[in-house]
């Protein structure tokens, strides 16, 4: 299974610091970063500060104001306010994960000597705070050195983390041999959908229409059902009822509003009973099934070396989060307790 930080997950437009504020969202994946300067002489050790925690990781404090607000990310806006006790907890359990993973990768990317671009941060902070008028950026508190520096510091720690992903995906890439090989043991999985060719009679309704006025389309498309099914088609209703729609068309599996099961439970020949689509309501004549048929390397060869790509980068990442795990001292306490950085 995926991990809920599995880079790519939350890929954003860009940094938007009124959401980091908020949440601090530190999974984003920055594309074509340009390399920064060296780490090495940069990185201190913690300050001996207390600091309100209840994650360490390798003798580093996670503080406390982070957790809620990576809990606050992740609880669904909908139902922020009457979330279970259960749903709470499973929510900040999460959190705690994301956070462990984020102080992981970062040290990592760090001790492969992986480098932010400050240069980059600093375009990136002033051109974010640009999209806000004086007011929002005063009640934003982005003139606070303390609010400054803490969303620095987030974008440097995503800057490296992604660029360490990248590396994984550099190393993750296949080669041709590889791809190929990978298709000719998965030839099923490249398959054409099933396709089922139909004609479709539309009585058009606007959603705007009134209630009256779709029941009264309701009413016509059953009388056209019983008609059509005596006739055995539509075809007499194409000079009878030129306002009606009557086309044929392919539909196949994954297309929205059409159940490709039940049509090919069908009989060639049958109609279906009325369908209500926010167009308004059809009726389908099965023509036949178009059987499922297996796509040459040539036509998925793409879709084949991303499939595989995919595969080991997860393998990739999966393998260094357990890695990174197995090799930390992590201390998860009941709740929050002051301790010296």
């Amino acid at each position: 299974m995926m991990s809920d930080t599995m880079p790519g997950l939350f890929l954003r437009d860009g940094p938007n610091i009124k959401s980091w504020i908020r949440h601090m969202t530190w999974l984003v994946m920055l594309a074509g970063l340009a390399p920064g300067i060296c780490l090495a002489e940069m990185i201190q050790q913690p300050t001996a500060v207390e600091t309100l925690s209840t994650v360490i990781v390798n003798g580093v404090p996670i503080a406390e104001s982070e957790l809620s607000r990576e809990i606050n990310r992740l609880a669904p806006v909908a139902e922020y306010h009457n979330l279970s006790k259960q749903r709470w907890q499973e929510i900040r359990k999460q959190a705690i994960e994301n956070l462990i993973d984020k102080e992981l990768f970062y040290r990592e990317a760090i001790q492969r000597g992986i480098a932010w671009d400050e240069h980059w941060v600093e375009f990136t902070f002033e051109k974010t705070r640009g999209k806000y008028s004086a007011d929002q950026f005063s009640h934003l508190n982005l003139d606070d050195e303390k609010v400054k520096n803490r969303l620095y510091e987030d974008l440097r720690q995503t800057y490296v983390i992604s660029k360490l992903w990248q590396e994984g995906k550099r190393l993750s890439m296949p080669d041709p041999q590889d791809v190929r090989a990978y298709f000719e043991v998965n030839r099923d999985n490249y398959m054409s959908p099933k396709a089922i060719k139909v004609v479709e009679l539309l009585v058009e309704m606007k959603p705007s229409t009134s209630k009256q006025e779709w029941d009264k389309a309701k009413k016509k498309i059953n009388q056209i059902y019983r008609q059509a099914k005596k006739r055995k088609g539509f075809a007499s209703f194409r000079k009878a009822q030129p306002e009606l729609q009557i086309n044929e068309k392919t539909v196949h599996e994954g297309m929205q509003g059409y159940d490709i099961e039940l049509l090919d439970k069908m009989a060639e020949g049958d109609i279906s009973k009325p369908i209500f689509t926010l167009k308004g309501y059809i009726l389908l004549k099965k023509i036949k099934s178009i059987p499922q048929q297996r796509f040459s390397f040539a036509e998925v060869q793409q879709q084949v070396e991303n499939d595989l790509l995919n595969k080991r980068y997860r393998q990739w990442f999966d393998s260094l989060k357990q890695n990174l795990r197995d090799k930390s001292k992590i201390i998860i306490g009941a709740g929050p307790a002051y301790v010296g950085r």
